[in-house]
């Protein structure tokens, strides 16, 4: 069975955390799968000394983006509301 999509057709099926400790990977992540698709995670006190700042300072991707990722992705995934 061969399938007519690429393997990256696939990536806004996964969901994505936000542990990848450079900003411009944040930015490129959410423009390759979309904001919806990322939650804020952290691997404190292993490498991470900020994991909200780290979201909140990546530039270029608006204020309700990153709510989003913050806990709103989260909440709609996980049916919870907020």
């Amino acid at each position: 069975n061969k399938s007519d999509k690429r393997p990256s057709d696939y990536m806004r099926r996964f969901y994505y955390d936000s542990i990848i400790f450079n900003r411009d990977m944040l930015q490129f992540l959410v423009r390759k799968v979309g904001v919806g698709q990322i939650m804020m995670a952290t691997d404190y006190p292993h490498g991470e000394r900020d994991p909200l700042g780290f979201i909140k300072g990546t530039r270029g991707i608006s204020a309700k983006d990153k709510a989003r990722i913050l806990g709103g992705n989260a909440a709609r995934l996980f049916r919870i509301s907020a």
